[in-house]
C-alpha cells in the first residue's frame, strides 16, 4: 500500500489500528483506548482522537474471559515500520483499492453472474464506478428461499432452481461462516461498512 493511500484524507497525520489490547470483560471499553493512546505518547506520537475499532472475546480460560480490542487511532504522523511492529499496530487504509475503469466503449452491459455476496458487491461496485450492470441469478430472494429450504428440510422435496446454493444472497444465506471469516482482510471492514451505509446497525 503506498504511502498516499495510507495518509488520513480528513487531514494531516495517519490512521493507525493498534491490535491486542486485552481485558477482563467487566472492565471498561474506554480503558482500551486510554491504553492505545499511552502506547502511541511512549512512542513520541500526538493523538488526535481514537475509538473502538472492533472487539473479540477470548474464553479459551473460562476462570478468566477477556475481551480483546483493536482502537483506531488518529496520530499527527507515520510510525515507521518498527515503531509499527513495537506497537502490534498497521497503517489503516481507510477504502480499499478498487481496479482502474478501461478507454473502450462497450458494446454491451457487464453482466454479474449470481448474487450471493460476490456477486453483490461486484455489482455494487461496477454500479460506483459509473456502470450499469445486470445481474442474473437463478433462484429467488432471501425469503422465498427461506420457504423453499425447509420445506426441502421437512419433505426432502427439492426446487432444482431455489434452494439453499442458488437464490440472492448465495451459499452463505443458510451458514454462520465460520469457515472463512477473514477477520484480517482490510475487505471485510468494506463489506461491514456497506452493510451499516444501508441500514445495519453500528454494532456490527
Amino acid at each position: 500500500m503506498s504511502q498516499e493511500k495510507t495518509e488520513n484524507i480528513t487531514g494531516h497525520g495517519y490512521d493507525l489500528i493498534l491490535r491486542n489490547i486485552s481485558l477482563p470483560y467487566r472492565e471498561n471499553p474506554a480503558y482500551a483506548v486510554e491504553i492505545a493512546t499511552k502506547r502511541l505518547s511512549l512512542c513520541g506520537f500526538g493523538t488526535k482522537g481514537a475509538k473502538i475499532h472492533k472487539r473479540s472475546v477470548d474464553a479459551r480460560k473460562k476462570e478468566d474471559i477477556r475481551f480483546v480490542y483493536s482502537v483506531l487511532a488518529h496520530t499527527d504522523r507515520k510510525p515507521s515500520e518498527r515503531v509499527l511492529e513495537r506497537l502490534d499496530a498497521v497503517c489503516d487504509s481507510g477504502s480499499v483499492r478498487c481496479p482502474q475503469c478501461g478507454d473502450e466503449i462497450l458494446r454491451a452491459p457487464i453482466t454479474v453472474a449470481g448474487f450471493g455476496p460476490c456477486g453483490m458487491f461486484a455489482a455494487l461496485a461496477l454500479a460506483r464506478a459509473g456502470y450499469r450492470p445486470i445481474v442474473f441469478e437463478r433462484g429467488e430472494n432471501i425469503d422465498r428461499r427461506k420457504e423453499k429450504v425447509e420445506k426441502f428440510f421437512e419433505t426432502g422435496l427439492l426446487d432444482p432452481d431455489s434452494n439453499i446454493q442458488f437464490g440472492a444472497g448465495g451459499a452463505g444465506t443458510f451458514s454462520d461462516g465460520k469457515l472463512v471469516t477473514r477477520i484480517n482482510d482490510p475487505l471485510g471492514r468494506e463489506v461491514l461498512e456497506t452493510f451499516y451505509s444501508f441500514g445495519a446497525p453500528e454494532s456490527i
